[in-house]
């Protein structure tokens, strides 16, 4: 029996899927030999199973396996250089959220006049006008509550590394560092940063789906255990293999979707670049918007990968105490087995 390298074996799916999707135009060389590949194929198959069935059937069995397997180490391997790409964009998505909506609001709020004076909440004089004096009252009144606040969440943060003294010293460089570095970002930027609403948004659409692709890795999508717990033992794998493969259809539908409008948006903006911009920046749609299909696209793999997975291999096992860690409450195994240990030697005493 021929046996193709795993290459081989993906290289010979490639070209019977390009043959079942390719529809040449009619009366044409090409059509004729796509046809006469496809009657060769299904005659050769027929052929095989009249003469010598038993091997032709292992022959076809064993050619599947072996290309699913190929398959599957494909796409792991896939997987694990995608991984590290996914996880920088969710981190540098969130950080930049993050940074421009905390920037936002910051300026917002402690530029804004005190009472309809001419003054602000960092005590800068946006325009002179009458009742300044009484404004500022409020605003040293304000700032004396933040940097007391400041001084305590410093030196609780630091009470198990410094002193007393120094962490009250720490507190109040951390608070006057504050102060000064509200005071210059609100003096460089006197408008509020172009965009930020905007720009945060599109962050937040690159945390979202990109997140919900890294959940679909982990398992740690939305399941519904009430259902599952209900189902027999023996009908857990396609129990799963059902629900998973349901989840990674409809990713994939939404994914289509996502592709269909990105590719609308990107091809208005390439006739014409002042359309499907944000007004605010000049970033097209198609830029923020092909977060959707990609995270979409890689939820739906490997939604397909665990249902294939659980239906072939069974349904991995929960692991109760990693359940418990990853809420975020730390289990003492020790003391629980202890303590477990101690019951069950009451309950003996007590039944003897």
């Amino acid at each position: 029996m021929i046996v193709l390298a795993p290459a081989g074996r993906l290289l010979l799916v490639a070209l019977i899927a390009a043959a079942a999707w390719w529809y040449p135009p009619q009366n044409t060389l090409r059509l004729d030999l796509l046809v006469g590949l496809r009657w060769l194929l299904m005659l050769s198959l027929a052929l095989g199973f009249l003469t010598v069935p038993k091997k032709a059937f292992a022959l076809l069995l064993t050619g599947i396996a072996r290309t699913f397997l190929d398959i599957r180490r494909l796409f792991t391997l896939l997987n694990k250089l995608w991984k590290p790409l996914e996880h920088g964009v969710v981190v540098l998505a969130a950080l930049v959220m993050t940074t421009l909506t905390f920037l936002s609001v910051l300026h917002r709020n402690f530029n804004g006049r005190v009472d309809g004076t001419g003054l602000n909440w960092l005590g800068m004089a946006v325009d002179p006008s009458p009742g300044n004096d009484a404004a500022m009252q409020q605003v040293i009144m304000l700032w004396a509550l933040l940097v007391v606040l400041i001084i305590l969440a410093t030196e609780r943060a630091l009470r198990s590394s410094l002193a007393l003294g120094p962490r009250l010293g720490a507190g109040v460089g951390v608070a006057i560092s504050f102060y000064t570095l509200s005071r210059a970002f609100v003096s460089a930027v006197p408008t509020n940063i172009p965009g930020a609403l905007t720009m945060s948004l599109g962050a937040l659409l690159y945390l979202a789906f990109f997140g919900a692709a890294i959940a679909a890795a982990n398992r740690k999508h939305l399941a519904v255990d009430a259902v599952r717990k209900g189902v027999p033992d023996h009908l857990q794998p396609l129990f799963a293999f059902l629900g998973l493969g349901l989840g990674a259809i409809f990713c994939g539908f939404l994914t289509w979707i996502g592709v269909l409008q990105v590719w609308s948006d990107y091809s208005l903006w390439a006739g014409d670049s002042a359309l499907k911009v944000y007004e605010s920046v000049p970033v097209p749609y198609w830029t923020v918007r092909i977060a959707i299909p990609i995270g979409l696209g890689v939820a739906a793999f490997r939604l397909a990968g665990h249902a294939l997975d659980d239906l072939w291999y069974g349904v991995p096992e929960e692991d109760e105490n990693a359940a418990i860690t990853s809420s975020g409450v730390k289990l003492d195994q020790a003391g629980l087995d202890a303590a477990l240990a101690e019951i069950r030697s009451a309950d003996e005493e007590e039944a003897a």
